[in-house]
């Protein structure tokens, strides 16, 4: 599935975007995985 959305989006953006995309993707489910196992509540304010 990566590979089908890689190839048909890296026609509509460049690279650099692509990659940034991904990033921040990635780095959301970091957080999401984190805060799910200390039990911290997505979108609590400290």
């Amino acid at each position: 599935m990566a590979r089908q959305v890689h190839r048909r989006e890296s026609g509509r953006v460049g690279e650099e975007q692509l990659s940034a995309i991904t990033l921040e993707i990635a780095l959301t489910n970091f957080f999401n995985r984190i805060n799910r196992t200390i039990r911290e509540q997505a979108g609590k304010t400290w």
